[in-house]
């Protein structure tokens, strides 16, 4: 609720601040995640997004997936996903179907279906993705390794 005319609410005062800097409420920078992976394949990073009650209402995972290298297929129960390729090229497999992806390309992948993204070219691709509140992955295959 917007406070009203007379308030002493102070924007400035919900301001967040950490070693790297200082942000309005809910906005985070992407490196704040939490490495959830950390192999020969990829580095996988978790961000949460809460709202003023810590509930988490957006996941956002950002991978760095290794020239070469591919995803561990899978499906999510709980909700879709949509995917934001940042950079590098490669192919996204959505159960048996192969599309080309490319930096600035989005793609909904819808609940339940299968998917893999597999590095083609000969560099790094990164891409995000979001999820709409929590993402209940598995935490025992994606503990994060050295």
């Amino acid at each position: 609720m917007p406070p009203t005319q007379g308030s002493q609410f102070r924007y400035e005062d919900q301001y967040v601040q950490d070693d790297k800097g200082v942000y309005p409420p809910n906005v985070v920078p992407l490196d704040a995640g939490e490495v959830v992976r950390n192999n020969e394949r990829y580095i996988v990073r978790d961000l949460e997004i809460k709202d003023n009650a810590g509930n988490i209402i957006w996941t956002v995972t950002i991978t760095n997936l290794k020239p070469s290298q591919q995803t561990i297929g899978h499906s999510h129960a709980e909700g879709a996903e949509l995917f934001y390729f940042q950079k590098g090229r490669g192919l996204l497999m959505l159960k048996t179907d192969a599309v080309n992806v490319k930096p600035g390309l989005h793609i909904g992948i819808p609940k339940g279906v299968f998917h893999k993204v597999i590095a083609t070219a000969n560099e790094e691709m990164i891409f995000l993705t979001y999820f709409n509140g929590p993402l209940n992955r598995p935490k025992e295959r994606f503990k994060a390794t050295t």
